[in-house]
């Protein structure tokens, strides 16, 4: 998948949210701080890995 796709996947989830963060907003479960740092820290591992700079287009 690439970073097209990935923004087009996030674009959709706007409006048609996964069933998993549906049901955590309903019984009102909230992601913890580290979760948010740690997806934020593989989001930027992976694009080093593939050589991409944060903001660079392609």
């Amino acid at each position: 998948m690439g970073l097209r796709e990935y923004a087009a996947m996030c674009r959709f989830w706007v409006d048609h949210p996964p069933l998993a963060l549906m049901v955590a907003a309903y019984f009102g479960i909230k992601p913890t701080a580290k979760a948010a740092q740690n997806s934020e820290a593989d989001l930027l591992e992976m694009m080093a890995m593939a050589g991409i700079a944060p903001g660079m287009m392609r």
